[in-house]
């Protein structure tokens, strides 16, 4: 210890905080956000991504999926709507 009352030594792991230090935690906890919520299409968007309750992410994913293979078929001269 010094002449303060505080250790030398910078590294406190394992020990308690001192008053007014704060803790970082280890592991983060993941947030629930309402983008990993399932969530009931339409009518009109089940007819692209299906029926079932899907995340936002995976919505997102199965559009463009549909957006590049419908991109691609008129690139081949077929002729198709996004819907």
């Amino acid at each position: 210890m010094n002449t303060n009352g505080k250790s030398n030594n910078p590294d406190r792991s394992g020990l308690a905080p001192r008053d007014g230090e704060k803790i970082a935690k280890t592991t983060p906890q993941a947030k629930n956000t309402g983008f990993m919520k399932p969530m009931q299409p339409s009518e009109d968007l089940a007819k692209i991504v299906g029926t079932e309750p899907l995340p936002r992410s995976e919505v997102t994913k199965k559009i463009w999926v549909h957006i590049q293979e419908a991109h691609s078929s008129e690139s081949k001269g077929q002729t198709g709507n996004l819907g």
